[in-house]
């Protein structure tokens, strides 16, 4: 298994955010490929695990693209702005 995993929001854009673990959670529940959280540094961060058991290129760089096409969209939705 291979977990990918992007930064949404710096910790201190995080601790900005009302209620940032909660905003994660409802977004998970709109989305099934990519995983949100705030993980122990205080980071907003997306997740996505890849199985790799048969994994072909071109699907890890789905999984990939996927992964972080999300963690940018829901940072700047976020706020406002696409900082990496």
């Amino acid at each position: 298994m291979i977990e990918l995993r992007g930064v949404v929001a710096r910790r201190a854009v995080a601790v900005q955010i009302e209620r940032v673990a909660l905003v994660a959670w409802e977004r998970n529940r709109a989305s099934s490929l990519v995983g949100f959280r705030v993980d122990d540094r205080g980071r907003l961060v997306g997740e996505s695990w890849v199985p790799t058991p048969g994994l072909t290129r071109d699907e890890f760089l789905f999984y990939l693209r996927s992964a972080a096409a999300a963690c940018d969209l829901f940072e700047y939705q976020l706020t406002g702005k696409d900082r990496e």
